[in-house]
């Protein structure tokens, strides 16, 4: 007696003495295992078989072993799409991240250029933070995806099939090596950045800052009232992309489930076919919010910037004296491109964020209610973490 493993159908194999032992009669013969010689045609002897005395149906296994060499195929065209996308994901992420640090240290490096630092001594000094986060983020990250996938392969269940869950060595190697790669490139990518960066910003005046009077940003919605159309419909661009966004998880479980299950091609081209559609809608709406914000961004900046020089025009002599050129200069460069991005950033991501986050929560529930619930509770601790570092960096 042995129980053993076997993935696809359940097996009970028993001798014919086992049989009459356990039920007291004869057992019945239904199908039969055939083998036939190597150099004989399979067709043929298929054929022959099948126009035997009592022979219903004959199943060859090599066709058997064809049908799963092509559905095994067709997953390693989605797992190769999904790599794809998993590397494009994290190097958007890493470089959009590197990019926020540099723009929020930008006095900071400004500084350390005025201190005489080289080029190569700046992009160490920023740089090697970030492989440092990124070899940490690969060391914590690769126990956390394991525990996640096993948790995940736990709870397919198929009656007809079960999965061997096993990731080579290998593999954890290969990912923690291109997300070291991405953390290189994006330094590559940004090391402009900080070579632009204008040393001019390290003489502005912080004291000065801090006498000044803070007006509320709702002031300067005034200069963006000829823009209300452009601010309008930028977000709502990015709403349409998000949701486009959040169809693609959809199509993928359809994909695996219905057209990788059963080795049905067509289904399978079909539905690459509407993620390509739904990819070219995405990136038409998020084309079309990017317009509509920076041309509102870009508009409102240009509207506040020639205020505040007519207002720089109207200071006396003494007035000018005691801000500084150094200071007005900043005013009208760095500050006004701040103002510029931040409102891009706004009217690009304010609701796309949250639309993504909380449609991703509403369709996971859709697809498996006992999985959703990790999002539920993660979302939650995120936003708590992410509120927790914005009260302290102010």
């Amino acid at each position: 007696e042995a129980v053993f493993e076997n993935y696809v159908y359940n097996y009970v194999y028993l001798t014919q003495t086992t049989w009459q032992d356990v039920f007291g009669e004869a057992p019945g013969y239904e199908a039969a295992w055939v083998n036939y010689q190597t150099d004989e045609d399979a067709q043929a002897a298929s054929a022959a078989l099948a126009g035997a005395k009592n022979a219903a149906a004959v199943t060859l296994s090599r066709d058997f072993r064809s049908r799963v060499a092509t559905m095994m195929q067709s997953l390693r065209y989605i797992v190769l799409v999904v790599v794809l996308g998993a590397a494009a994901l994290a190097f958007i992420v890493l470089y959009n991240l590197t990019n926020i640090n540099i723009t929020e240290r930008e006095r900071e490096i400004a500084t350390i250029k005025v201190l005489g630092f080289y080029d190569g001594e700046t992009n160490r000094y920023v740089f090697r933070e970030n492989i440092i986060l990124t070899v940490l983020g690969a060391l914590v990250g690769l126990p956390m995806g394991k525990l996640l996938h096993a948790y995940v392969m736990g709870q397919i269940k198929i009656d007809l099939m079960c999965f061997d869950v096993r990731v080579a060595p290998l593999s954890y190697l290969i990912s923690a090596a291109l997300t070291l790669v991405f953390g290189l490139l994006v330094n590559l990518a940004l090391r402009r950045k900080i070579r632009t960066i204008d040393m001019s910003q390290a003489l502005k005046s912080i004291e000065s800052q801090k006498k000044e009077k803070k007006q509320p940003m709702k002031k300067l919605l005034v200069y963006l009232r000829p823009y209300r159309l452009q601010a309008i419909l930028a977000p709502c661009f990015k709403l349409l992309e998000a949701a486009f966004e959040l169809r693609v998880p959809l199509i993928m479980a359809d994909i695996i489930d219905v057209g990788i299950s059963s080795g049905d091609t067509a289904y399978i081209l079909k539905k690459c076919l509407v993620l390509v559609g739904l990819g070219l809608c995405g990136f038409a709406s998020a084309t079309c919010a990017q317009y509509f914000s920076a041309k509102a961004a870009t508009g409102a900046t240009g509207r506040l910037r020639r205020a505040l020089f007519a207002h720089i025009q109207s200071l006396s002599y003494a007035e000018l004296d005691r801000l500084g050129t150094a200071t007005l200069v900043t005013r009208m460069t760095s500050d006004m491109n701040q103002v510029q991005t931040g409102l891009n950033l706004t009217l690009r991501l304010l609701l796309r964020s949250p639309i993504v986050v909380f449609g991703a929560m509403l369709m996971a529930f859709t697809i498996d209610t006992k999985s959703a619930l990790i999002f539920a509770v993660a979302i939650p601790v995120l936003f708590a973490v992410v509120f927790a570092i914005m009260l302290s960096s102010r």
